[in-house]
């Protein structure tokens, strides 16, 4: 049995963790918290088995694609997904000190969106701490709960965090040079929002 099922969570804002391991707790979202097992290991811990399944979908979905984009699926069980340990900055927190947004940070946030579009997700957007960048400038997206529940067809909250620190429309320009299509989608779709 690994040791970090001992990890219970209880009702509470924000959920009450009982962890009698050594694991550290590295975060905590409405749905569980996540522990790191190693440099490359870490285990989100769920409050339900409902949102653990769904987290587990998605995993195994972007597994079979072998899809960068995502963190690596290793173990799960009733309440617990064991899986990579991204070590990266949320992309707003990546880019805040930046003048501007790198050509390789608009590619690779497309290819991203392809893949969850590959992946038949409804919900086409994260939240930007959700959106993580490495030292070795690869995009993730973690946290998937709802990637099959919700439904929002453009990075809505991307693009308004974006705007929030002034990149918003420089993003969008490099969007249009490597997809026309896809920028005059999010552009209308973010207008109406």
């Amino acid at each position: 049995m690994k040791e970090y099922t001992s990890i219970t969570l209880s009702k509470g804002k924000p959920l009450i963790v009982h962890n009698p391991t050594t694991y550290k707790q590295i975060g905590q979202g409405a749905q569980g918290a996540v522990f790191q097992l190693s440099s490359k290991r870490c285990v989100k811990i769920y409050m339900s088995e409902k949102h653990c399944k769904q987290e587990r979908k998605v995993l195994k979905a972007a597994k079979s694609l072998k899809s960068p984009y995502f963190p690596k699926l290793y173990a799960a069980g009733k309440k617990y997904v064991e899986m990579e340990f991204i070590d990266g900055v949320p992309i707003l927190d990546f880019l805040k000190d930046k003048k501007k947004v790198p050509a390789w940070l608009a590619k690779e946030f497309i290819a991203m969106i392809t893949h969850m579009k590959k992946l038949n997700f409804t919900r086409l957007d994260a939240s930007p701490r959700h959106v993580l960048i490495t030292k070795e400038k690869r995009i993730v997206v973690i946290d998937h709960v709802n990637s099959y529940r919700t439904l929002t067809p453009y990075p809505e909250k991307i693009l308004n965090g974006l705007a929030a620190i002034g990149l918003r429309e420089q993003f969008l320009h490099k969007v249009k040079a490597l997809d026309s299509g896809l920028y005059e989608s999010w552009s209308v779709q973010s207008a109406n929002a």
